[in-house]
Protein backbone atom coordinates (compact mmCIF):
# COMPACT_ATOMS: atom_id res chain seq x y z
CA UNK A 1 0.00 0.00 0.00
CA UNK A 2 1.54 3.52 -1.17
CA UNK A 3 0.73 6.85 1.53
CA UNK A 4 0.53 10.05 -0.01
CA UNK A 5 2.10 12.78 2.58
CA UNK A 6 2.31 15.55 0.05
CA UNK A 7 -0.97 17.54 1.59
CA UNK A 8 -1.12 15.82 5.05
CA UNK A 9 -0.01 17.13 8.14
CA UNK A 10 3.39 15.79 9.46
CA UNK A 11 1.85 13.39 11.90
CA UNK A 12 -0.64 11.96 9.95
CA UNK A 13 2.02 11.18 7.48
CA UNK A 14 4.16 9.46 10.13
CA UNK A 15 1.36 7.77 11.44
CA UNK A 16 0.59 6.28 7.86
CA UNK A 17 3.97 5.10 7.50
CA UNK A 18 4.24 3.41 10.57
CA UNK A 19 0.81 1.44 9.88
CA UNK A 20 1.72 0.62 6.55
CA UNK A 21 4.77 -0.80 7.91
CA UNK A 22 2.98 -3.02 10.43
CA UNK A 23 0.17 -4.17 7.95
CA UNK A 24 3.53 -5.76 6.22
CA UNK A 25 4.50 -6.94 9.08
CA UNK A 26 0.83 -8.62 9.63
CA UNK A 27 1.36 -10.38 5.80
CA UNK A 28 4.51 -11.89 7.24
CA UNK A 29 3.73 -13.14 9.97
CA UNK A 30 0.61 -14.78 8.50
CA UNK A 31 3.14 -16.26 5.64
CA UNK A 32 5.17 -17.97 8.74
CA UNK A 33 1.80 -18.98 10.61
CA UNK A 34 1.21 -21.08 7.24
CA UNK A 35 4.97 -21.95 6.46
CA UNK A 36 4.61 -23.34 10.28
CA UNK A 37 1.12 -25.76 9.56
CA UNK A 38 2.59 -26.85 6.73
CA UNK A 39 5.84 -28.07 8.01
CA UNK A 40 3.76 -29.90 11.31
CA UNK A 41 1.45 -31.71 8.65
CA UNK A 42 4.20 -33.08 7.29
CA UNK A 43 5.80 -34.08 9.94
CA UNK A 44 2.55 -35.66 11.42
CA UNK A 45 2.12 -37.84 8.43
CA UNK A 46 5.91 -38.58 8.30
CA UNK A 47 4.78 -40.14 11.90
CA UNK A 48 1.88 -41.96 10.87
CA UNK A 49 3.30 -43.72 7.75
CA UNK A 50 6.15 -44.90 10.22
CA UNK A 51 4.62 -45.22 13.67
CA UNK A 52 1.73 -46.69 12.96
CA UNK A 53 2.47 -50.15 11.51
CA UNK A 54 -0.76 -51.28 10.64
CA UNK A 55 -1.76 -48.33 8.22
CA UNK A 56 1.64 -49.73 5.68
CA UNK A 57 0.11 -51.15 2.32
CA UNK A 58 2.47 -54.36 3.03
CA UNK A 59 0.89 -54.95 6.28
CA UNK A 60 -2.60 -54.53 4.35
CA UNK A 61 -1.87 -56.97 1.85
CA UNK A 62 -0.65 -60.07 4.23
CA UNK A 63 -3.46 -59.41 6.50
CA UNK A 64 -5.73 -60.10 3.36
CA UNK A 65 -3.81 -63.04 2.66
CA UNK A 66 -2.12 -61.98 -0.69
CA UNK A 67 1.30 -62.80 -1.47
CA UNK A 68 3.62 -63.34 -3.91
CA UNK A 69 2.71 -66.97 -5.17
CA UNK A 70 -0.97 -65.48 -5.84
CA UNK A 71 0.07 -62.50 -7.45
CA UNK A 72 2.16 -64.21 -10.21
Amino acid sequence: MFVQCQFQPRGLCQLAIILNHFEGLNLSLTALKISHLEQLNNEIFALLSTRFYCLKTVHLIKRIGINKAMTT
